[in-house]
């Protein structure tokens, strides 16, 4: 009897044991538990990624907005902030042609990562200079959107990669270009806040995907 009960419950364990094997294979074999476990660790390193980026513009927004003081006063309108700060920006900048990975997208973790470096070093290439712009333009209350595409050497007569902003001002668009407008023309301020007319010779971008930009420049 007792040889039959240690049998029986030899084969119970048996049993149970390739239950749970099985259990186990079919855990590790289907697709929703693995994705679940993977989408949960995403999820995670994105709201670590954007928290880590909250925290590098707080600390960018704060050494714009001392240079903002100190380049501008109450009595100014919005416009002439935004020229003064534009103005200062190119002579503050020493362009260097520097590879950046704008293959996520323009997110708030690359301006924070782009106005950082920016903010430390006070050189970089047009990605650079764009995102200190923005830092710059948006802690003044303007809606600024970067526009990706090509600008034309005036040494060279070549078209290259180029970024640069579009600004939202009172109903109508801009687009802001000082590092083009500083080194390529005549007039540091021919590029700032102008309409599609005053840029198409010198910048090709996309249409479809940008307002359009018809009113005059901005003058102050």
């Amino acid at each position: 009897m007792k040889k039959l009960a240690v049998l029986c419950l030899a084969a119970l364990v048996l049993v149970c044991f390739s239950a749970c094997g099985e259990q186990n294979e079919v855990n590790s074999s289907d697709p929703s538990s693995l994705q679940g476990s993977t989408s949960s660790e995403n999820s995670s390193s994105q709201t670590e990624s954007s928290t880590d980026a909250e925290k590098i513009l707080f600390e960018v927004n704060a050494k714009a907005q001392k240079i903002i003081d100190e380049q501008t006063d109450d009595s100014m309108t919005d416009v002439e902030k935004a020229k003064a700060v534009y103005e200062w920006l190119y002579h503050n900048f020493k362009y260097r042609a520097i590879t950046v990975d704008m293959s996520k997208g323009y997110t708030r973790e690359l301006t924070a990562e782009l106005a950082e470096y920016y903010f430390k070093y006070y050189k970089g290439s047009c990605e650079h200079y764009a995102a200190a712009q923005k830092v710059f333009l948006d802690l003044l209350g303007f809606e600024t959107y970067y526009i990706d595409g090509e600008r034309i050497d005036s040494g060279t007569g070549e078209w290259g990669e180029h970024l640069w902003l579009i600004v939202h001002y009172e109903g109508a668009y801009y687009h802001v270009d000082g590092l083009f407008g500083g080194n390529h023309t005549s007039n540091l301020f021919s590029m700032f806040c102008v309409p599609d007319s005053a840029i198409e010779s010198t910048h090709r971008w996309d249409k479809n995907y940008f307002p359009a930009c018809t009113e005059p420049q901005l003058l102050v």
